[in-house]
């Protein structure tokens, strides 16, 4: 309020104001640099953060400092002040590299449709161009698609983007991962889509882990079907089955039993 102030009583203060983002990202000053940019944009000034300190050019706040601001505010975990921060410009002067960030705090806010919606803005990168999308941000949307019931859907649109392994690449899915993406699908009744995407991704998983997920998701969902389609996943995926695979379809066959009786 200070600074609006002091804007109105001397107005060529904006040219000064104008050099300060630059100095703002290096600092790591995230809320003034927020400031200093929403006043910008009131006077339809440029900050350009690329050029020297005092040069002026065009009038639309450079589209760089706001990248660096989402940037600054997906790294402190202000997820609602990246789409906030985002939702000052136009759709179209957002740079891959913005959507990307929306992308991240979108699946940090568990908000799958948000995340595909920037997903589906993105061209797809040129032949032999990494993907924007960082492997870890796309194994959070295919638990969030597992839980939404639309594995389909969202691994289209990330091997679109190329953040699924080409063919031949190890998986980027961990053992653990994998897991909790069959666990979701279990509950959700989608495990035999959800195990031929895991299939495609070729992701592995061990037969300890497989059979400690057979044991709790066969007591938690007392569902003889479910426990089934989990069995048929483990052998899809390759799993040697164990002792606990059977002692989880006898589980489940005895509650069936019961629930008849």
């Amino acid at each position: 309020a200070e600074l609006r102030s002091a804007l109105a009583a001397n107005p060529a203060l904006l040219a000064g104001i104008a050099t300060l983002p630059s100095a703002l990202l290096r600092d790591d000053s995230v809320e003034m640099l927020d400031v200093i940019l929403c006043i910008l944009e009131e006077h339809g000034q440029e900050a350009d953060i690329a050029a020297h300190a005092g040069l002026m050019v065009g009038h639309a706040v450079d589209i760089a400092a706001h990248a660096g601001l989402m940037a600054a505010q997906l790294r402190r975990r202000d997820y609602a002040g990246v789409a906030k921060t985002a939702a000052r410009l136009q759709s179209e002067a957002l740079t891959p590299r913005m959507r990307a960030i929306l992308i991240a705090a979108a699946t940090h806010r568990g908000c799958l449709d948000e995340a595909l919606h920037h997903l589906q803005q993105m061209a797809e990168p040129a032949e032999g161009a990494k993907s924007p999308i960082a492997s870890s941000v796309a194994l959070q949307i295919l638990s969030l698609a597992a839980r939404a019931q639309r594995m389909a859907e969202t691994t289209q649109e990330l091997r679109r983007m190329r953040a699924l392994p080409a063919e031949g690449a190890k998986s980027p899915i961990a053992s653990n991962v994998a897991l909790q993406i069959l666990s979701l699908a279990a509950r959700a009744q989608r495990t035999a889509e959800t195990t031929h995407e895991l299939q495609r991704m070729r992701a592995c998983i061990d037969a300890k882990s497989f059979d400690d997920l057979l044991t709790a998701e066969s007591r938690r969902l007392k569902c003889l079907t479910a426990c089934r389609e989990l069995l048929d996943a483990g052998v899809a995926m390759g799993v040697p089955r164990g002792l606990s695979a059977y002692h989880s379809m006898a589980r489940a066959l005895g509650q069936a039993a019961d629930s008849e009786g």
